[in-house]
């Protein structure tokens, strides 16, 4: 009903603390997971927002981030981060333990250069945004989970956004810049359907249900 459960975290580097947080998500066990872009880490917390971990640091070695730009979690809790900066995407075990990355910096194919926006889908591979400004075009890029290449989409629209999510039937939602600015529904194949107020974060894997901050939307904008 909209009611406030709890928060937690002030600015700042310690345990706990954030600067310029970038993405969050939530774990298979009920943790969250949360992006903290500016401190160039992952931390990770309880259900009731306890610190449990960080990992990462500045820097391009493996388990190291340049800015962040994104967060997503998959069935087996591994954890998939959008290093924008250095131009690839890290995967990490529950327990923060580098596993692999893909990517490198570019604009062909396979190259993430100017990444703002990863989410999984629902039949296990994982998508990346890129932004037009950066790159002369709108694309979403598919990997499979090992880092395979997949397919790259260009998407028709307004193209200053950032992927959150990918519901049931493959359809893409994307926040828009600044809070409480239009967000927009993509088809697969790259054509915007609908724009919806508000920032769509998140998809209930049982009813493919669109969260924003301030609405929940049915799967076809509804």
């Amino acid at each position: 009903n909209g009611t406030l459960v709890r928060q937690f975290g002030v600015v700042g580097s310690g345990n706990g603390q954030f600067l310029n947080p970038s993405g969050i998500a939530i774990a298979p066990d009920g943790k969250i997971v949360v992006c903290d872009s500016g401190n160039r880490r992952i931390q990770i917390f309880g259900t009731d927002g306890t610190f449990v971990l960080a990992f990462g640091s500045n820097g391009n070695a493996n388990g190291q981030f340049g800015i962040t730009q994104g967060v997503a979690i998959d069935a087996n809790g591994e954890i998939y981060v959008a290093d924008t900066e250095n131009g690839r995407v890290q995967v990490f075990a529950p327990n923060g333990a580098f596993l692999r990355k893909f990517g490198e910096l570019g604009s062909g194919p396979g190259q993430l250069s100017a990444m703002d926006g990863i989410a999984l889908t629902p039949d296990g591979r994982v998508a990346l945004s890129a932004h037009a400004e950066y790159i002369g075009s709108f694309y979403v890029t598919y990997f499979t989970k090992p880092g395979s290449l997949i397919e790259r989409t260009e998407l028709i629209g307004f193209a200053d956004e950032s992927l959150r999510a990918v519901g049931l039937d493959g359809v893409l939602y994307f926040e828009g810049p600044g809070y409480l600015r239009v967000s927009s529904i993509y088809t697969p194949d790259g054509s915007r359907v609908a724009g919806l107020q508000g920032s769509a974060v998140g998809i209930n894997p049982g009813t493919g249900a669109v969260y924003t901050h301030v609405a929940l939307y049915l799967p076809s904008g509804a």
